[in-house]
């Protein structure tokens, strides 16, 4: 194999999309996609992760790598795994990040329009992992997606029916901490979002971003359209056994309000109070206001304990399935 490629020119430090899941990181990338200056991979950027998981950061087995990539859902059809391939030195194993270089090299070069942009890839699992990620790509600036953990939440379940309610709030204080514990050490390459100033103020809101961030803020990027995807809770899985059925999608122009307050009808208020009472900390850092008080109800001890339950007997599973499939990847793909 020859390195019959050059590589691509791109124009500074790459931009990460992240946060809790269901925080409008999608949202973040389509409003990115309308910038000049910014070339947005157009599906979330799961492959990252999922070869790190896979092959660990050395990759031995190269064919696998390559026919896993090759058939990963959220890989352009346009690139070509012979693309990718020309662009990967001679060597027994190859590491991670010069594996994904040339794959993002091969789709950059696919790019004709004015390819010397700045690259934004997004996947809401980034935040759990941006020391990883900086091994991949020394110097990326991340942009934190925070949203209403009544919001956020009631998004969660009703996208993962079957997620417990503690999971989802874990999951939110998780990506809290994650991205907290990064800013204190890199305070310049870490840009946080509320979903709710870029929904209600989204001029001020990307005029700071586009700062932060270095490149200048267009006019244009305000004015988009969007296929956002609805589900119906509760329905049979899709994609993931926990995973509810779409329902329809939908598809509008410019920021939409509407997801501000639809936890409102999606939560039971014992629901709202366990949220509450989990996350009144950071609530109160981020300026999110509780509308309980939270653990005075009379049902709430009790309903307390049983979602602590669900969640601890749910993560007990998850465990034994995540060290299975450790053992299963490092016999099959790492040796």
């Amino acid at each position: 194999m020859a390195v019959q490629q050059k590589d691509v020119e791109m124009a500074g430090s790459v931009i990460l999309i992240s946060g809790c899941r269901r925080s409008g990181t999608t949202l973040m990338r389509t409003v990115l996609s309308g910038h000049p200056d910014l070339l947005v991979h157009p599906w979330e950027a799961q492959f990252i992760l999922d070869l790190w998981e896979r092959f660990g950061t050395t990759i031995h087995n190269l064919p696998a790598a390559l026919d896993y990539l090759a058939s990963h859902r959220y890989r352009p059809e346009s690139v070509a795994t012979a693309a990718i391939y020309d662009r990967l030195p001679e060597s027994g194993a190859v590491d991670l990040q010069t594996f994904l270089k040339g794959y993002l090299d091969a789709w950059v070069a696919g790019e004709a329009e004015n390819p010397i942009r700045r690259l934004v890839l997004k996947d809401p699992r980034f935040i759990f992992h941006l020391d990883l990620l900086d091994e991949l790509s020394p110097g990326a600036v991340t942009i934190n997606l925070i949203r209403d953990p009544r919001a956020n939440v009631a998004s969660q379940r009703r996208r993962w029916p079957e997620a417990p309610l503690i999971e989802c709030i874990q999951r939110w204080l998780g990506s809290i901490h994650a991205a907290r514990e990064w800013e204190g050490k890199h305070p310049h390459r870490l840009v946080n979002l509320r979903f709710e100033d870029l929904i209600q103020t989204p001029r001020q809101a990307l005029q700071n971003l586009c700062l932060r961030l270095d490149v200048p803020f267009m006019e244009k990027i305000l004015n988009f359209s969007m296929v956002e995807e609805r589900y119906l809770a509760g329905a049979p899985g899709r994609n993931t056994n926990e995973a509810s059925i779409l329902d329809q999608e939908v598809t509008y122009t410019g920021f939409e309000s509407a997801p501000l307050d639809a936890w409102r009808d999606q939560l039971e208020s014992v629901e709202v109070e366990i949220i509450e009472y989990l996350t009144r900390e950071e609530m109160r850092t981020w300026g999110y206001d509780p509308e309980r008080s939270p653990g005075r109800s009379r049902g709430f001890p009790l309903r307390l304990a049983l979602e602590r339950s669900k969640y601890l007997y749910r993560r007990s599973g998850q465990w034994v399935k995540a060290l299975v499939r450790d053992r299963i990847s490092r016999r099959r793909y790492r040796t």
